[in-house]
């Protein structure tokens, strides 16, 4: 089974795209270079996800080329424009394309190509919302997120007249992913007025409200560790209505993350050069016997350095971020310090990319 399902978290992010033609562009994640093969069964892509989980779609876009032919998908070059899911996916759903939508964003051209991105997160995680209701003081609840959980709303799948307020919070230095398995709270209707849910950061007075989101997907990401939920229910004879079920997962604060507190850049680059160094290998002990992954590290490689990394037999790696970066100042040891300057860098990684059980970076 896949790593992500023997750790009980969400996939890595999966994409692709189906073109107008009989073709098929497929990124086996993100960050992958996309590949074109001829689809044999026209214009479809089949999504599946592993028992006690269900797809969740992240994006769902259409887009315009220059030229009128499938391109690989650039938000930066093509005319795009991002929708809802067109339909409800559960653990297993085909995706179509008839070549046959027209974007009136885009002079009403055909689209080109439909491209998705989605994740497979599970359903049967252990629930971190004690089943109480909440205090009538006005005080919050502190729901704690380890790693990952899943939230119910009181009563649920039954409405109750309630306002709560929920603080939500993980450990520093890790931000919060929530994801709707199900938000139906306003009876299909998605303008939110009496019943909603709000998640609010600690530099907000107002925040988003949601209120209908049936099909699983990711609704919000916070900013930093802590999050406040308000949960409000004033009319609770919708009787198409059954309450909120959320699933929480916490990762690493992004480097690059925009929302929060800005980071600091370089503004006046400075050419530093280092000394190269010899390479330095980290080995596991070879006998080891695991039932799951191992904890992340994560490693500075200095300029001129290589580093070389072994895995267990039966093992291989799962490169979660890297990112180019230059010191704000020449005193400061060479890894990442607040205020140096970093770029993205996942992207230009050609190594490491097989079921190997070693591999190197420099």
């Amino acid at each position: 089974e896949p790593i992500y399902v023997t750790l009980g978290i969400a996939s890595p992010t999966r994409s692709f795209q189906i073109c107008a033609g009989k073709q098929l562009i497929y990124f086996s994640y993100v960050y992958s270079l996309p590949e074109i093969k001829q689809n044999p069964l026209g214009e479809s892509y089949t999504i599946e996800c592993p028992n006690d989980y269900v797809v969740a779609i992240k994006t769902n876009v259409y887009g315009v080329t220059s030229s009128g032919q499938c391109e690989p998908h650039d938000a930066v070059k093509h005319c795009v424009v991002t929708t809802d899911p067109p339909f409800l996916c559960r653990q297993r759903c085909v995706y179509m394309y008839t070549g046959n939508e027209i974007v009136p964003l885009c002079n009403n051209t055909i689209a080109s190509y439909h491209y998705v991105e989605y994740q497979c997160i599970p359903t049967k995680t252990s629930t971190v919302a004690t089943n109480n209701p909440c205090s009538n003081d006005g005080s919050k609840t502190i729901i704690q997120i380890n790693r990952n959980g899943r939230f119910q709303s009181y009563n649920y799948p039954n409405l109750m007249q309630m306002n709560c307020i929920y603080r939500l919070r993980t450990n520093p230095g890790y931000i919060m992913n929530i994801y709707a398995l199900d938000i139906s709270l306003n009876n299909y209707i998605p303008e939110c007025k009496s019943n909603k849910i709000t998640f609010i950061e600690d530099n907000e007075t107002e925040g988003l409200d949601v209120c209908e989101q049936r099909t699983s997907s990711l609704v919000y990401s916070s900013c930093s560790n802590e999050l406040d939920l308000r949960y409000q229910i004033a009319d609770p004879s919708q009787n198409l209505s059954y309450g909120v079920e959320l699933y929480i997962e916490s990762q690493v604060h992004p480097f690059d993350w925009s929302c929060g507190e800005p980071l600091s850049t370089l503004t006046n680059p400075t050419n530093i050069r280092t000394t190269p160094t010899m390479p330095t290998q980290v080995t596991l002990p070879a006998n080891t016997s695991f039932t799951g992954a191992f904890a992340e590290v994560q490693y500075s490689i200095c300029y001129g350095a290589t580093l070389i990394r072994s895995c267990p037999s039966g093992y291989t790696f799962m490169i979660l971020d890297a990112y180019y970066g230059v010191k704000s100042l020449a005193s400061n040891p060479c890894e990442y310090v607040q205020g140096d300057c970093g770029q993205e860098a996942m992207s230009t990684i050609t190594q490491c990319q097989n079921d190997l059980s070693s591999c190197y970076l420099s």
